[in-house]
Order: C-alpha cells, then structure tokens, then sequence
C-alpha cells in the first residue's frame, strides 16, 4: 500500500491519496470540508476525518503541503487555532519537504504531529493492514459456507446440494466455481503478503479473473494495496454470481412437475447409498485411489 512521495501530483492529489489510507481502514473523510470553529467563523480543512466506531467523538484534520519547501511554524500556529475551534482530537501536517525547526518547536505538547506522507503510511500501515485482512476473512468464511456445502470432497452434503444444478443442466456452470471459489480461499488463506510492505510483487498461484486460464508461472499483483482490491472484487463477485446461479437452479427445480422432480430426489439417494463406502475410505487411501473409486462410480 506504501506510495512514495514522487507519485504524488500536487496538493490534490495528496488530499486524495490521504482519504484514501483513511477510507480503506474504514474512517469516514472528507475532502475540504468546511468546519465551524466554536462561535469564531469558518474555515476549510484540507481533509476531515471521524472514526465512526469511536465511543466519543474521535475527529481528525489534515493540514496537507506539497511545497517544494520546508513548512514554517506559521502554518503550525493557524492550524492549532483550527484544531481547538473544530473541537478535533488530532491532528496532521503532512509535508512533501519536511519542516522547519520552528515548526517542531511549535508543535510540542499539543496534539498535532508533523509527518511526510511516507510517515503517515507507516504509522497507520500495521491497522491498515490488519483491516484490509480482516474485510477478506469475513469473505474467505462465505466462500468457505459454499465449499462445504457444495464441493467438499469428504462430505455428503455435495451430493444432494448439488443435483439441483446437475439435474438443470447447470452442472458446467457450477464446475466453474468449484475451480473460483477454491483459488479465492487459497488467496486469502496464503503467507502472502506478510505486512502492508509486502514482499510486492505479491505472487498467486491463479488469475483471480479468469479461474480457468492456463499461467505460465505466476501471477504477479503490483502492489499490496491492488492484492487486496483485487481479491476482495473478485470474492464479492464469485459471492454474488454464485447466488444467482443457486436462485436460478431453484427456479427451474419449482417449475417440475411432482414426477420429475420426485425422480430427480431418488436419482440422487441413489447416488448417496452408492458413493457412501467409497467415501468412509477417504481418510485411509491416498488422493489418488479414492479420485480412482469415485470414478469408478460415475
């Protein structure tokens, strides 16, 4: 997630990438905002920001320069006035050059901090990363609700979940996302990446995109940040088709007659009577011999 300061455009461009860090951990910012200052005006801060989970009012104001200079200790004693007016918890300076020695004169016992971007990253870059892993841990744990109902090789719930789509001929179709949820899940679950610093490139063993296609190697992600925006647009995605699908399998299942559908529920008992000793040795034969008896069955 870490942006070095020469990848940032001006002063805008700051403002944005500063709301950014904070929206990804879940603050709720914005950019400009006009601020009431206890009965003495109004001023505009560069970025406002409020933990919403906070039990009392936890605000935070940006101050951002992307001077090719120093910040004086002038800029410290108007933001200061800023801060007690706005009723603000903390504050931040953050300075594409650094500061003047005044400025740091001007800061101690107070409640502002002055900080380059590359600072500001690394003071929050630990929560930043623990939030994001945790945004993807909620996902991991409903892909994993449909891995095991649908694709878990030692259950027999794939059996009777799983003629619905068969029986729709929908089977293809729900063959894909045994290939997608399982990658999304090795995603998640891997060492990689170990911190908000990476390693980066970080490394997967399949396109998240494209569950199927064929890699030459590795698939390589950029950045730790786009890891994340990746995984988590792919999950949300797999999560949300493969409802449509499920609601679409049921659709067709209510539009048979008692007959088919009454066939189609003892095709698949069947199958379960038939496949249940084979299953029992799951844990006592190698991968191979118990993939080499299931297909003995089909």
């Amino acid at each position: 997630m870490f942006t070095t300061v020469d990848k940032v455009e001006g002063w805008q461009d700051l403002q944005s990438k500063v709301c950014q860090l904070f929206d990804e951990m879940g603050y709720e910012t914005e950019v400009e905002k006009t601020v009431d200052l206890a009965g003495r005006g109004k001023k505009e801060v560069d970025v406002f920001i409020k933990d919403p989970l906070a039990s009392h009012n936890q605000i935070y104001l940006v101050e951002c320069k992307h001077w090719d200079s120093r910040v004086h200790q002038d800029v410290v004693h108007g933001f200061k006035t800023v801060m007690e007016g706005a009723g603000a918890s903390t504050g931040y300076i953050v300075s594409k050059k650094g500061f003047q020695t005044g400025a740091y004169e001007a800061v101690r016992y107070t409640n502002i901090q002055l900080l380059t971007f590359e600072e500001l990253q690394h003071l929050y870059g630990e929560e930043w990363f623990r939030k994001k892993k945790a945004t993807l841990e909620v996902l991991r744990k409903q892909l994993g609700e449909i891995y095991g109902f649908h694709f878990e090789q030692g259950s027999f719930l794939p059996i009777m979940n799983n003629e619905k789509f068969i029986s729709n001929g929908l089977g293809e179709k729900l063959a894909y996302f045994h290939h997608w949820v399982g990658d999304l899940m090795l995603a998640i679950a891997g060492i990689y990446p170990e911190s908000y610093l990476g390693p980066e490139p970080v490394r997967l063993a399949q396109d998240l995109t494209d569950p199927l296609k064929e890699l030459g190697g590795w698939f390589e992600i950029p950045t730790v940040r786009e890891y994340f925006e990746l995984v988590e647009t792919s999950a949300t995605k797999c999560l949300a088709e493969f409802r449509s699908l499920s609601e679409e399998a049921n659709k067709r299942v209510d539009a048979l007659g008692d007959e088919k559908f009454n066939e189609q529920t003892n095709k698949t008992l069947r199958q379960l009577v038939e496949e249940t000793p084979i299953r029992v040795l799951k844990n006592k034969v190698s991968d191979e011999e118990y993939q080499r008896l299931l297909k003995l069955l089909a």
